[in-house]
């Protein structure tokens, strides 16, 4: 059986459970809406109950969209540490770039910064990071250098 072959059921199962956990999330909550009346309060249609329709629209629709693709974006960036340093056990943590990030922002609330100031705060200091691990394995071999490095640094 080739690749494409045994990647299809996975993706659909992939698929279902994101479905799933999408319902769920703009179903239940404190206003419980029917899996009857969601489709209805999601496009807002003709008959739909208004209180279904704002708490769908305005409060969880926007949050769970929203974690989707944090989650898409958080799987795709371990797939590149995985792909780029050719080793499985290759992430953000182990490169010290969440104890950047993490340090970043505790910066940018020290300093009396909004949250967009704690979340600009956060980047810069995963970017330090990732540039110090970079600088710290420049002209080595990529692989196992540059996620010892990683390690170096986050200790």
């Amino acid at each position: 059986m080739n690749a494409q072959a045994r990647l299809l059921p996975v993706l659909l199962l992939g698929l279902g459970c994101l479905g799933a956990a999408v319902m769920a999330g703009l179903a239940l909550g404190s206003v419980q809406v029917p899996p009857a009346e969601l489709w209805g309060a999601v496009t807002g249609g003709p008959g739909a109950d208004p209180l279904h329709v704002t708490v769908v629209q305005g409060l969880r629709f926007p949050r769970v969209l929203m974690a989707a693709l944090s989650g898409a974006v958080l799987a795709v960036s371990g797939l590149c540490f995985q792909c780029i340093l050719r080793n499985p056990l290759a992430e953000p943590y182990i490169l010290g770039i969440s104890g950047g990030a993490a340090v970043g922002s505790i910066l940018g609330i020290l300093l009396g910064w909004a949250a967009l100031g704690s979340t600009l705060g956060a980047f810069a200091g995963s970017m330090v990071v990732l540039f110090l691990v970079l600088h710290v394995r420049w002209g080595r071999r990529a692989g196992e250098n540059l996620l010892l490095s990683g390690v170096m640094i986050n200790a």
